[in-house]
């Protein structure tokens, strides 16, 4: 058998001898310790096997005196005691225990039985007191060496690892023990989505409360593990017919709108297949005869690697169409007939392999690289925070069925600063996406419902630009996009004048990117995460967006990838959500989540970290009344607060334009108000009372450039301070701001010193 490191995630250091042994000594001197694990069926043999011992004394945060838990190093893949542990509370004999049953810290490992070696088979217990208990029963026989028990250090987290397909591919066979907590069915849902084996599960007798007396009353009798192996009964999609078997009487209609949906566990994927027949029939003259026929065929794609198909229930004679009743091969009741997206981004090429099994994805981390690298060689952005936010954001559109609620994002910035292109190029990377121009309300409602992807609106003020009833059908559409973050107020009913005043129920649910200019507050306010865009820096220009490396084929292919990946990973994705984010309370974190979790599952700090900045800065930024002279005394406050009491006005100008390029309506009012004028900026620094006007200015060279320095108003200087003063260390000369380029905090802005500076060199 191979060895699979892959599969550990997490190095485990191991325990450290000297407090290894302290604790195993303090449970060894504790009699009435032995004697409660003693009546729980736990045998020396164990406690020595696993280096079972006693937690010392110690005070926590709050000052809680905790003592005596029984305590159980993490065993490795190795079979050695790692420095991770596992605390049980021990009746009677823990104090203040922090749980009734068990804890840990940090994340959830995978606790081994025996070194990883030759074993044919995997059991997974439900904790690892049922393991050391059914570990007992084979310990010393024939069993011990074909069987590895595994358990997670916590019961109701999974491992990591657990979530990859290699982890398992390695055992000819897989059985889970079943529990009356039912903690190990989301294992077993897990199993099934991301398994192509059989998996086999172990369920106690009906008269059995737990493992516990299971063990009990089967000591020393190895033969009854195997008689249970034996009986273990297979489970998975493999194995389900899904019928649904259905008893006679009335039920309640909840049928599902299964498109792009997430359902008991399972993603769904539509595509449109075409699919050839052979048909047998009497031509005129009685021969037999036969031909190939084709015919459409929507298939579903579940993520358990299954194809579904939709089909209509057997009704009473006479019941018409509109009364029948459709499930998938699946037993899934549906609402109608399942559709494809004319922009779905998953090739036929990519689904057969991932049915078949024969896919080999890289890791999230490696896949958002390349995701990253797309955008920044596709769209310029003045914030570099802002790529991480839009290459977690990508990931979502695939997967975003399975949360509850999804970012919005609006692109805001002046005419010609590549909104469009961003937009452009969101479209080429992420899920069945599309672009939305000019068109009717009803049409881009209808969209938005069949696509079930990514959508684009392509300057939403131009759209809107409506008269009469249309106007008034828009504004409508704007109610619906303000609720479609949100799974439950994401559905919509739509009247389409076009059609005859038809009424439809639409699902508007999914991430959309807005392209506006002048913001879109008065349109969906909170619900946005902004992304800032400004033209491009003139030395740009020349380079930029020239690589040939992301070809249409490349691009399909990471799409794929993308896809498969999401497809493969339902398990740790639903998982990772529901432990960190599922009950989050205020509206900023709902929609912010699915970022949050693939900023997890990458294991990409860079992208983490980006993405923290991007959302902290949502809440920086200047207000949109921003008038120039209102963002003339922010910049000169915040220049203040960063150690300068002396400013030029070409200092205090590229920090306008740097805080304009924050906002767009500040953007316009920079670019048209004459806000970029160092004479209109010293006029206004006098009029306003910003510098002390009894003290002269004064003149500096840098290079090849005069810049007239002026001294601030002492008065205004400890306002800002809030009366504080600014220290040696901290104060700043008037010529601090300017360093080298490509490390300068106005790097992304057009600079006439930067202009200046490279002339000169130019010149030399």
């Amino acid at each position: 058998m191979k060895d699979f490191n892959k599969s550990e995630i997490h190095n485990l250091k191991l325990a450290n001898h000297e407090f290894l042994s302290r604790r195993i000594k303090r449970l060894r001197e504790n009699t009435a310790a032995r004697s409660v694990l003693f009546d729980l069926g736990i045998k020396e043999e164990t406690i020595k096997e696993y280096f079972l011992g006693m937690s010392e004394r110690y005070k926590d945060a709050k000052s809680v005196i905790r003592e005596n838990a029984l305590i159980a190093p993490v065993i490795n893949k190795e079979g050695k005691p790692s420095s991770r542990s596992i605390y049980i509370n021990i009746p009677g004999i823990t104090i203040n225990p922090i749980s009734p049953a068990s804890w840990a810290k940090g994340n959830a490992y995978t606790y081994y039985s025996a070194a990883l070696g030759e074993q044919e088979s995997i059991f997974v217990c439900p904790n690892v007191i049922d393991l050391w208990l059914i570990w007992q029963l084979v310990c010393k026989t024939a069993l011990e060496s074909k069987i590895l028990f595994v358990s997670s250090s916590q019961p109701n987290k999974i491992p990591k690892d657990w979530y990859q397909r290699e982890f398992w591919e390695q055992f000819g066979n897989i059985y889970v023990a079943g529990s009356r907590d039912h903690n190990n069915d989301k294992i077993i849902l897990n199993l099934n989505q991301i398994l192509r084996q059989q998996i086999r599960k172990i369920a106690l007798q009906s008269n059995i409360e737990s493992w516990q007396e299971f063990c009990r009353l089967n000591e020393l009798n190895s033969e009854v593990v195997q008689k249970l192996l034996d009986k273990a009964v297979p489970v998975g999609s493999k194995y389900n017919s899904g019928l649904n078997e259905v008893s006679l009487g009335r039920f309640g209609f909840q049928p599902v709108d299964i498109a792009g949906a997430f359902h008991n566990g399972f993603l769904y994927y539509p595509v449109k297949t075409i699919e050839n027949i052979e048909e047998n029939f009497r031509d005129e003259s009685g021969k037999h005869v036969s031909q190939i026929v084709t015919k459409i065929e929507i298939v579903l794609i579940r993520s358990d690697r299954t194809v579904q198909t939709a089909s209509q229930v057997p009704a009473p004679r006479g019941t018409p169409l509109e009364r029948r009743v459709l499930r998938l091969s699946d037993g899934t009741l549906i609402e109608s007939p399942p559709k494809s997206s004319v922009y779905s981004t998953w090739s036929w090429d990519s689904v057969q392999k991932f049915c078949a099994g024969k896919t080999k994805t890289r890791s999230l981390g490696e896949i958002l690289k390349d995701v990253k690298d797309f955008l920044k060689e596709s769209a310029w952005l003045p914030f570099r925070h802002d790529y991480d936010l839009l290459t977690l954001l990508v990931p979502v559109t695939f997967a975003q069925a399975i949360f509850q609620s999804v970012p919005l994002v609006l692109v805001t910035g002046p005419p010609g600063s590549g909104k469009t292109v961003l937009g452009r190029a969101m479209v080429k990377i992420c899920a069945n996406a599309v672009t939305i121009g000019q068109t009717s309300a009803a049409a881009i409602a209808r969209l938005i419902d069949e696509t079930k992807g990514f959508v684009v609106f392509d300057d939403l003020e131009a759209i809107g630009k409506r008269k009469g009833r249309e106007a008034t059908h828009f504004t409508e559409l704007v109610q619906s996009l303000k609720l479609s973050y949100n799974k439950q107020t994401s559905w919509k009913l739509w009247t389409d004048v076009s059609r005859g005043m038809s009424v439809k129920r639409l699902n508007f649910y999914g991430v959309k990117m807005i392209n506006n200019t002048t913001g879109a507050d008065h349109i969906l306010g909170s619900r946005l995460l902004k992304i800032y865009t400004q033209k491009i820096p003139k030395s740009l220009q020349l380079d930029f967006n020239k690589s040939e490396e992301w070809n249409p084929v490349v691009l399909e292919n990471l799409r794929d990838e993308l896809h498969t990946w999401v497809f493969e990973n339902v398990g740790l994705i639903d998982e990772t959500y529901r432990r960190r984010f599922l009950n989050v309370a205020d509206r900023d974190s709902e929609i912010t989540a699915p970022l949050y979790v693939f900023a997890e599952i990458a294991e990409f700090p860079a992208l983490r970290e980006g993405l923290e900045k991007a959302l902290k800065f949502q809440t920086s930024v200047p207000s949109d009344s921003t008038g120039p002279i209102d963002l003339m005394k922010e910049a000169v406050k915040r220049l203040v607060l960063s150690g300068f009491v002396s400013l030029s006005p070409t200092h205090i100008s590229l920090e306008m334009k740097r805080l304009s390029s924050d906002n767009s309506r500040s953007s316009y009012f920079n670019e048209n108000l004459k806000s970029e004028s160092v004479i209109w900026i010293g006029r206004q620094l006098r009029e306003q009372g910003l510098v002390d006007v009894n003290a002269e200015f004064s003149r500096e060279f840098l290079f090849g450039k005069y810049l007239r320095i002026y001294p601030l108003d002492s008065e205004f200087v400890a306002k800002t301070l809030n009366h504080g003063s600014l220290t040696e260390n901290v104060l700043r000369s008037a010529l601090d701001f300017c360093s080298f380029c490509n490390e300068c905090r106005y790097s992304n802005i057009d600079c006439s010193i930067r202009d200046s500076r490279l002339k000169s060199k130019k010149r030399k």
